[in-house]
């Protein structure tokens, strides 16, 4: 399927020919004319926001195909919901968050194999996550590392744990779902800073919760301010 597979089966299922004249209307106009049953308008926003969302799931699913089935899903949910949209987020938002957790639902029913460890990565972040600057494996060398790479995920999950859930779900989205720092703001709501923010507090108390049980060196994460405002602002 191509990236404009979506908007062909969507509009399919509408029906009607498009006769808004996009390019004069404001997303609001669009969303209200959308909310009263105009099909042409529900259009219209697949048109505006569908590279966006597949983008969103091409990160997540790492699949052409699966990608696209997750976004034609998300606007066909969106399409029979859009009469409860309240707007109290944006348009974009709102549709961001559908694909997101479609994207998600479609990894925990998989049953291929192909996202087997996924769920266990999003509640224990795999020792080769960047909880620093640099992956958590790379401090564990030698005979019998994958027994210690084992011990420290089981030991970075325990931690995961003691985070606070807003700042766990931060952590997630960046070191598993690999999102931009732009779109976990979006997601959630929230500045941009603000992600920044609990991703560093996130990764300091997972760094002194390991070292203390004694499964990190004392350099483990040494990384200088330049490097990680460098980091910070990619």
């Amino acid at each position: 399927m191509t990236a404009t597979a979506t908007i062909a089966t969507v509009a399919a299922g509408l029906g009607g020919r498009d006769v808004l004249p996009a390019h004069e209307l404001s997303e609001q106009e669009v969303v209200l004319r959308a909310r009263d049953g105009d099909h042409s308008a529900f259009r219209v926003l697949v048109k505006r926001h569908e590279s966006r969302v597949y983008a969103l799931a091409m990160r997540i699913l790492h699949d052409p195909e699966w990608a696209q089935d997750a976004v034609q899903e998300s606007f066909l949910k969106a399409y029979r919901s859009i009469r409860k949209f309240e707007g109290r987020a944006a348009f974009s938002t709102w549709m961001y968050r559908l694909t997101y957790n479609q994207c998600l639902d479609m990894k925990r029913a998989d049953k291929s194999g192909r996202y087997a460890d996924w769920d266990e990565e999003r509640t224990a972040i795999s020792e080769e996550s960047k909880v620093s600057g640099q992956s958590l494996s790379s401090s564990i060398r030698g005979p019998g590392e994958e027994v210690e790479r084992g011990e420290l995920r089981e030991q970075l999950g325990k931690a995961i744990e003691t985070l606070p859930e807003a700042i766990r779900q931060t952590l997630v989205m960046r070191e598993i779902d690999g999102l931009p720092y732009g779109e976990i703001a979006e997601l959630l709501e929230i500045p941009k800073g603000t992600v920044m923010s609990r991703l560093f507090h996130a990764r300091k108390r997972l760094q002194e919760v390991l070292r203390e049980q004694g499964v990190l060196p004392s350099s483990f994460g040494a990384q200088s301010s330049e490097d990680e405002v460098e980091e910070e602002t990619s």
